[in-house]
């Protein structure tokens, strides 16, 4: 919008065509294309208004100045809008998200998969979307919606670990971390990861099971810690995918274990 100011009375018109075209081109995407075209209504006319006198000095002919006329027109118009658009926007709401030391804003908000192990991506990618969903609720302080996803995301590598080290023995019928301990004992599993799991099992709350459960911001980023190590003495054993094998997004969820 600010480069509107370049077109005065005799502005030679091909160069106001450039700066024209252009604010029209980013004022269109604002307040109709954008994420905020929906928030944006007191600016909506002095939008329209500017538009109209953009149109005009994009249409040909491009011979020529532009007239006094054309110019302050235009001057008023832009600052019509700029006044109400900033306006506007000093009502409209906004969010600030924190750190959650130790873990990052931008890892939280953009690539929650990145805090967990590496190798996660490569070799349980179904356990990816709810590593996603975990980190961002952690952002937002739904810490209980986060501990909820961590133990989806858990409990993923927890299936994929069985069918790693149980050497192809059906899976436990019930469908819990306890029983599944047991089976992974049993079949000589990491005594690392045995141990961790059993510190979740022991000492945190799993909002799955446990529906009732109010996970604060400590219990919520203790639980990341420890899901995040027993992931990682589970996925040492847990052999990659092999190499071209194509990583679908991820979208979906199957059930998850259903009691602790």
């Amino acid at each position: 919008m600010n480069d509107l100011d370049n077109i005065r009375d005799g502005t030679p018109k091909r160069e106001a065509w450039g700066y024209a075209y252009s604010a029209s081109s980013q004022l269109d995407a604002l307040v109709s294309q954008s994420l905020y075209k929906d928030s944006l209504v007191a600016c909506r006319f002095a939008a329209d208004k500017l538009k109209q006198e953009l149109g005009a000095l994009i249409a040909p002919p491009f011979e020529g100045t532009v007239d006094p006329f054309g110019a302050w027109n235009l001057a008023e118009a832009s600052k019509e809008f700029k006044t109400i658009f900033l306006a506007e926007l000093a009502t409209l709401p906004a969010f600030f998200v924190t750190s959650k030391r130790p873990l990052e804003r931008e890892a939280l908000l953009q690539a929650g998969e990145t805090l967990m192990p590496e190798d996660l991506i490569t070799k349980v990618p179904e356990a990816i979307h709810d590593a996603r969903e975990a980190a961002i609720c952690l952002a937002f302080d739904r810490c209980t919606a986060s501990a909820f996803h961590l133990f989806r995301a858990l409990e993923a590598v927890v299936r994929a670990y069985h069918r790693t080290v149980g050497l192809g023995a059906a899976p436990p019928k019930q469908r819990n971390l306890g029983v599944y301990i047991r089976a992974l004992r049993n079949c000589g599993a990491n005594p690392k990861a045995i141990a961790a799991l059993e510190q979740l099992k022991d000492l945190h709350r799993n909002p799955i099971a446990h529906p009732e459960a109010l996970i604060t911001l400590e219990e919520a980023l203790g639980i990341y810690g420890v899901v995040r190590s027993a992931v990682a003495a589970m996925l040492a054993d847990i052999p990659g995918l092999p190499q071209n094998t194509r990583i679908l997004p991820i979208s979906a969820h199957e059930t998850t274990l259903d009691a602790i």
